[in-house]
């Protein structure tokens, strides 16, 4: 077998619309909070970075946070009315950021990665199908675990291994697979309709005489 590598943002989240789930109950329609500077493709940032966010919300008179870190559990801060949450220093892994008006039981919940990656590494089985597993680099909060999703591609179809996100980190793939895809989150990370901003992936190719991975994070 060859190893070969290559980059496809096309490959890696063509699935990403099939891996949507229900969102925390939490998101009034007047509600906003937004990374400042806006993020133009994954939320993702390098390690040492400082990440900025701004709530907005109808007749607000303040706004309160809870964030957890890769490398502290959940904090409280009190932005006032400012809407203003600055993150100094941010450490490898994931952050999770809920923002709740004053007053107020509901909110928006918000998570960028630091440094993250997953790569996948697939080896054939006697009886045809083949093992895919996973691992996740600087992803995750502190205290939280990450979770894999894994796709088979027959040229025609892709096709979800098991249930969707779980904890375990290999799938056996069945055989005529043509591409394995695995999408990888914290486990507290919200799926949205641009959910590929938000996961990392790496897409393994599956041939009779190659296997090809093509990692992009």
């Amino acid at each position: 077998m060859q190893l070969n590598k290559k980059t496809s943002i096309v490959l890696i989240f063509a699935m990403a619309y099939m891996l949507l789930a229900a969102a925390p109950a939490f998101a009034a329609d007047d509600m906003q909070l937004n990374f400042v500077p806006p993020f133009n493709g994954q939320q993702m940032v390098q390690a040492g970075s400082n990440v900025t966010l701004q709530a907005a919300a109808s007749n607000a008179a303040g706004y309160g946070y809870y964030v957890l870190g890769a490398d502290q559990d959940w904090m409280i801060v009190d932005s006032g009315q400012s809407g203003n949450l600055t993150l100094n220093d941010v450490k490898p892994g994931t952050y999770i950021i809920d923002m709740y008006p004053y007053g107020l039981t509901v909110g928006i919940r918000e998570m960028f990665n630091v440094d993250s990656s997953v790569s996948l590494n697939v080896t054939s089985n006697a009886d045809g199908t083949c093992t895919a597993t996973a691992n996740a680099r600087n992803l995750g909060c502190y205290g939280s675990e990450v979770w894999y999703a894994f796709y088979s591609f027959d040229g025609t179809n892709y096709t979800l291994m098991g249930d969707g996100y779980s904890a375990s980190n290999t799938a056996i793939i069945p055989s005529g697979a043509k591409q394995v895809i695995v999408y990888a989150k914290d486990k507290q990370a919200p799926l949205k309709d641009e959910m590929w901003k938000t996961c990392v992936a790496d897409v393994a190719e599956v041939s009779s005489d190659e296997l090809e991975v093509i990692s992009i994070s």
